[in-house]
């Protein structure tokens, strides 16, 4: 926490070798590695007690692609009252 906002964040890391003795990927059996890599940091905002801002970004990588992908989010939570919220968000 800092201040009114609390922050989130994570990593992920999958590395994929299948060892299937030829039988799924055959002539491909010995180039079929594959890593993936990905972190996320979020931000939530309390602008007052019925409103929450929200954002979010997301970056990943794959070893067979090339660059890095980003997700950008930014969502509006609206509680007007007690067991009603709302969300407006953009992915």
């Amino acid at each position: 926490r800092i201040g009114r906002t609390s922050l989130t964040y994570g990593l992920d890391l999958v590395r994929t070798d299948p060892q299937t003795a030829g039988t799924v990927n055959g002539r491909n059996e010995d180039d079929d590695r594959v890593f993936e890599t990905g972190a996320y940091g979020q931000a939530t905002t309390r602008v007052s007690n019925a409103l929450q801002l929200v954002t979010a970004l997301r970056a990943d990588r794959h070893s067979r692609m090339t660059g890095t992908v980003f997700s950008p989010r930014v969502a509006l939570l609206v509680t007007p009252r007690a067991g009603q919220r709302f969300r407006v968000s953009y992915n």
